[in-house]
């Protein structure tokens, strides 16, 4: 599966969620990725080092790579793999604590057919 395709899945998933924007300095929230960084913030693959942006519609996302390379951070967040069409990429659980780094919030998405809380 593209790229492209991956991110156009995801944005249907989350069309919903379209005009939440980002909210910055909750309380609980830890450190944030630099741009381009995995799980740092990105509007297009193009702002991601490893060309992969999942993002809901008309909004930032993150940047991330498929599961097989690992979802391993240091941002003190439990990792998870995301699946879309049968596909998997890396992300931040939020459903637990409902915190994420600064610069993301904890978006409730469907995936896979279960409902899942993960930042962005």
């Amino acid at each position: 599966m593209t790229k492209r395709l991956f991110e156009l899945v995801l944005l249907l998933a989350v069309a919903g969620c379209a005009d939440r924007g980002i909210v910055d300095n909750e309380e609980g929230e830890t450190g944030g990725p630099e741009p381009g960084e995995l799980y740092g913030e990105c509007m297009d693959a193009s702002d991601c080092f490893d060309e992969w942006c999942v993002h809901p519609a008309n909004e930032p996302g993150f940047c991330t790579y498929p599961c097989e390379q690992g979802c391993a951070t240091e941002l003190g967040e439990p990792t998870t793999c995301l699946t879309v069409e049968g596909e998997g990429v890396c992300a931040l659980e939020c459903s637990a604590s409902g915190t994420c780094p600064t610069g993301m919030r904890c978006e409730q998405i469907e995936s896979a057919g279960q409902a899942r809380s993960i930042c962005f």
